[in-house]
């Protein structure tokens, strides 16, 4: 099973024998979303393009959605300058426990930072009702997913992560530590980071390109947004890692 990698690298204080008993309480549901979350986002973007043009967002609203994407993006950003690559895994790979930076203030700045994207979007499009629908569809799938990830990372890490959980909440951030949060040092370059980000930035701009050409039917945006795509992909080829090794 995907967990038994995950349980393989356990902390020593069980066997792997133990701890895959263990894991058989771990939410099956949770385990299995983990590994397509990328398709989460299908259902909103068929939404948003079934959409007919003349619904999307009055200023207002565009507004509203334009801030609470670059927030969750900037929150992604920063989770991401901390936890590195691993935040892209499919498999149940857990790397060392993390509680500097964003996961000092909360435990899933990924998730919510998501959240907080995807929401921007269904306002960015005037989608009214698709916010309970993104909500309801991130919420959930979010928390399996949480409830999962909190159940290995209490197999590998024991009392370790109890205390971690106790002090920070799984989805209200703790305000008071953001300042000292923004303060610690980050452990992976810019260069990692926007590598490690290629995917959802790539979807920014195909969003982006989407409602610009729904609001105004030009194909030159279309040609705008091939022009940017191309050129973030130039510019995340130039932040791989692997290249500059080899270079």
């Amino acid at each position: 099973r995907a967990y038994r990698h995950c349980l393989a690298h356990t902390n020593g204080e069980h066997t792997l024998e133990e701890t895959d008993q263990l894991a058989t309480r771990t939410t099956a549901v949770g385990r299995w979303i983990f590994q397509r979350r990328s398709l989460l986002p299908i259902p909103v973007i068929a939404a948003l393009l079934a959409m007919p043009a003349d619904s999307l967002a009055i200023w207002p609203s565009t507004i509203v959605g334009i801030l609470s994407i670059s927030t969750g993006e900037a929150l992604r950003l920063w989770a991401v300058r901390h936890i590195g690559v691993v935040s892209r895994t499919r498999a149940s790979i857990l790397g060392p426990l993390i509680t500097g930076g964003p996961y000092q203030v909360v435990r899933n700045p990924m998730y919510v930072g998501n959240l907080q994207l995807w929401l921007g979007i269904t306002y960015l499009f005037g989608f009214g009702w698709g916010v309970p629908m993104t909500v309801g569809l991130f919420g959930a799938s979010y928390q399996l997913m949480a409830l999962w990830e909190e159940e290995c990372l209490t197999i590998q890490y024991g009392e370790s992560y109890g205390v971690y959980e106790r002090e920070v909440r799984r989805w209200l951030p703790r305000c008071d530590r953001i300042a000292k949060a923004w303060s610690m040092q980050a452990s992976y370059p810019w260069r990692a980071t926007l590598y490690s980000e290629r995917t959802t930035l790539g979807s920014l701009v195909l969003v982006a390109t989407i409602f610009s050409f729904k609001g105004s039917g030009s194909i030159l945006y279309l040609g705008a947004g091939l022009l940017a795509l191309v050129g973030l992909w130039l510019l995340t080829r130039a932040s791989d890692p692997r290249v500059r090794s080899r270079g």
